[in-house]
């Protein structure tokens, strides 16, 4: 009697566990990180820019190192933006561009030519010329989260933050 009683205990201690979803991953890593959204990032750049060149594969590296997965909730684009006199912008500097961040950096984000005189650039920026870098943070619904007015003092540490609030638990964002 006594043996099939503590069998009894043992088995419905891991039904009542199983039915609470211990030892499942993902709903751990729900509660623990608080990661609930998605949300994506425009990152304005230019291939002569060297203070993109160098933010650009931190902010890789920042996400990607990131122990919590937040790369599985973030899109991060970089918007090109060359010289206006190129109607549209020569999608084919932008490949070149993809291609030696990726070679030298690693840097695997998705790119794409700011279309006709900067109008995404425009859509974030009031246009003084079109400075870079300029980066945005947007949520699911396409609202800004966080702007970085291209040449204030921002850098790949700001943006990353800025990313991990935008996906986090409603009361632990700004």
């Amino acid at each position: 009697m006594k043996q099939s009683f503590k069998s009894f205990w043992v088995v419905a201690c891991l039904v009542v566990l199983s039915a609470a979803g211990c030892g499942k991953r993902e709903g751990w890593r729900k509660d623990t990180l608080g990661y609930t959204r998605n949300a994506e990032v425009l990152i304005f750049s230019a291939p002569w820019c060297t203070v993109c060149n160098h933010e650009i594969p931190e902010v890789h590296y920042l996400l990607n190192a990131d122990a919590q997965d937040l790369n599985k909730h973030i899109k991060v684009t970089i918007h090109v933006v060359s010289d206006i006199d190129k109607r549209p912008p020569n999608a084919t500097a932008v490949e070149e561009y993809q291609r030696i961040l990726y070679e030298t950096e690693g840097v695997d984000f998705g790119m794409a030519a700011d279309p006709w005189m900067y109008k995404t650039y425009r859509q974030y920026f009031k246009w003084t010329g079109g400075g870079v870098p300029g980066a945005v943070i947007l949520d699911s619904n396409r609202a800004v989260v966080k702007k970085f007015e291209p040449g204030s003092d921002f850098d790949a540490h700001d943006i990353f933050e800025a990313m991990k609030s935008a996906v986090s638990e409603p009361e632990a964002r700004e």
